[in-house]
């Protein structure tokens, strides 16, 4: 799994690539949380782009940083989404 953040305008915008997995799923979690803790962002963009398969631990991280976000006035947008 790649990662790799920066701040645009007044978010954190996420490139993810690889795979997104019970795996390294985990790693992704502390990745986000970390970058969005040292931001304080309220904001977050994942660009999926290189995102080649994602399972449902994948999509629990996500729904996870949504929910964390949501609470605080935030959101989560998803980008560049594979069909």
């Amino acid at each position: 799994m790649q990662f790799s953040c920066e701040i645009v305008k007044n978010a954190l915008f996420v490139q993810i690539g690889g795979e997104i997995d019970l795996d390294n799923a985990d790693a992704l979690r502390k990745k986000l949380d970390e970058a969005l803790d040292a931001t304080c962002m309220r904001k977050l963009i994942c660009d999926l782009e290189g995102v080649r398969f994602i399972d449902s631990t994948g999509l629990g991280v996500l729904l996870g940083r949504y929910r964390k976000l949501a609470a605080l006035g935030g959101g989560v947008k998803l980008v560049n989404v594979s069909e």
